[in-house]
């Protein structure tokens, strides 16, 4: 006879090889995890995902640290990172799903000035990416500009992972109003096509205000490129993409949905006219 605990060995021995043998024949796609517990079956694709999530970050990330770090002074910039002006708004934003099909990468100009308690922050934790991203995670993630974006990214089906980004990393000198044409052309292959070698290709682009859309236009003509209105803009043609319940205008989805069919598309979605153009 056999003693309790042998017994009980046995029967989860027995209870794993049944688990085992009926899911032998798709063991390409699915796995069964077991814990003290819970059980869970989590498909093998998932997985996959989450791991290209995670290298992506983790890529992403070393971007980061470089770019915060950045020492070339480009014209018309503000660069200081003794005083806390740093180079930012390079965030990988990782969201619920796991699936990369849904992505997006939403492009601005470069990042406005930022503040006295911004610039504080950054001298009190540290010049550091992990500075920056926490900063953004705690007092601008949810500012209108990000949840106006999302939404609007939602409204297409772009429900997943999220690579926000500027062309240019730093912010203007006090007074300028545009950069030099170098300066872009310096700083997006620098970072910007280092970004976009490490996410899934068939991600569209979605330029926020007509100089991204312009210059993205002319830098990445193989890439799905749509062009809105800035969603803080004072005119306010950003809303006017959207119906009186905060729904995006037809028009707009089904022209997203025709340039889906084939890589290289673009279009600007005109708010203030609604149509597209």
């Amino acid at each position: 006879m056999r003693s309790r605990p042998l017994r009980s060995c046995f029967i989860l021995w027995a209870n794993l090889s049944l688990i085992f043998v009926s899911i032998a024949p798709y063991y390409r796609t699915a796995f069964v995890l077991l814990t003290p517990n819970h059980r869970k079956v989590y498909n093998l694709n998932m997985i996959k995902q989450m791991n290209d999530l995670t290298t992506i970050n983790q890529e992403i990330h070393k971007i980061g640290r470089e770019m915060v770090n950045c020492s070339q002074n480009c014209a018309g910039i503000s660069l200081n990172q003794k005083d806390g002006i740093l180079p930012r708004c390079l965030i990988f934003e990782a969201r619920e799903s796991t699936d990369l099909k849904n992505g997006c990468v939403i492009v601005g100009i470069n990042p406005g000035h930022c503040k006295a308690d911004e610039r504080e922050y950054y001298l009190d934790k540290g010049i550091s990416y992990d500075s920056v991203l926490e900063y953004w995670r705690q007092r601008i993630s949810e500012r209108e500009y990000y949840k106006a974006l999302r939404k609007f990214g939602e409204e297409l089906g772009l429900i997943d992972s999220i690579l926000w980004t500027e062309l240019v990393k730093c912010e203007n000198k006090q007074g300028l109003r545009e950069l030099p044409l170098q300066t872009f052309r310096t700083c997006t292959m620098k970072y910007l096509s280092q970004e976009l070698n490490i996410v899934p290709a068939d991600w569209p682009f979605i330029a926020v205000g007509k100089g991204a859309y312009h210059a993205l236009a002319y830098l990445y003509p193989e890439r799905t490129l749509i062009g809105i209105p800035h969603p803080t803009g004072s005119y306010g043609h950003f809303k006017k993409l959207f119906d009186k319940e905060g729904r995006l205008l037809e028009q707009f989805k089904q022209a997203f949905s025709q340039m889906k069919a084939s890589s290289g598309g673009l279009a600007w979605f005109d708010g203030n006219k609604r149509k597209v153009i």
